[in-house]
């Protein structure tokens, strides 16, 4: 029993090994890093590329504007210039509520950051008679939208608000509006194309594989069919012995921890 439940264990280990990879291999492939900010509107991705949000910018006035859910605040965004909000300058995001205005975020304080969650946004902040002021303009790549989109779910001391916009995306600004100038092929894409790639010959082999030489028909063409049967079982069963080892469950795993016998 001792053996089997350490056998049993490592089994886990290795698919919970194989779950973060490929969650690890999905970010990579969707999410954008900056590697070098170059100003406070535009920066150099990791491979080499340019995102710069300057085509969007206004030397006087808001161009970007949005009521926050149930519209009792209106936040108004200017990228790469700094604007009056009350009576502060260099202001890059500015709340209105009512007749009163409120600055949340400076334009000098302009950061490019990647969340695991929500991407890459573009970060300010405003310290307040001791409060600071966090407002994220979360980014999103869109290289048809014609015309930029801005929302903003709002908040109180953390703001969140969305920029979806060609000029967003890697090698999409600098006037330009699209095209494909600078934008490279990054390790995530290459990782991408190499699974791909792997993919449709292992299916392509597997199939001729078993057509031609085994002589199989319907279903069992499929390369290990009882092998890809199992695997989201097993993939379920190393996601939540993980969970489990982290003590989010406390006392199990569901099925697992319950198939074991007391020694």
């Amino acid at each position: 029993q001792l053996c089997c439940r350490s056998v049993t264990e490592t089994n886990m280990l290795l698919l919970s090994a194989l779950t973060v990879a490929l969650m690890t291999a999905t970010v990579q492939c969707s999410v954008i890093t900056c590697a070098r900010q170059l100003s406070s509107c535009s920066c150099e991705t990791a491979d080499g590329g340019v995102i710069d949000l300057s085509p969007l910018s206004s030397p006087s006035g808001y161009p970007f504007s949005a009521s926050a859910s149930g519209g009792q605040d209106t936040f108004r965004w200017s990228p790469c210039v700094g604007q009056l909000c009350g009576n502060q300058f260099d202001t890059a995001v500015c709340e209105f509520y009512g007749s009163s205005t409120l600055p949340v975020g400076t334009a000098s304080s302009a950061k490019f950051v990647t969340n695991p969650a929500r991407g890459l946004q573009l970060v300010y902040t405003d310290n307040r008679a001791g409060l600071l002021y966090t407002s994220s303009v979360i980014l999103a790549c869109d290289p048809d939208a014609e015309r930029a989109e801005f929302s903003a779910e709002g908040g109180v001391y953390d703001i969140f608000m969305h920029l979806r916009s060609k000029h967003a995306c890697v090698g999409g600004g600098g006037g330009g509006g699209g095209g494909d100038g600078g934008e490279g092929i990054s390790t995530g894409d290459i990782l991408c194309i190499i699974f791909l790639c792997g993919l449709v010959l292992y299916l392509s082999l597997g199939l001729m594989a078993n057509k031609f030489i085994l002589g199989k028909e319907g279903s069992e063409l499929m390369p290990n069919k009882n092998f890809w049967i199992v695997l989201p079982g097993y993939v379920r069963d190393g996601f939540l012995f993980t969970i489990g080892k982290l003590g989010c469950y406390g006392g199990g795993i569901g099925r697992s921890s319950a198939g074991y016998e007391a020694v």
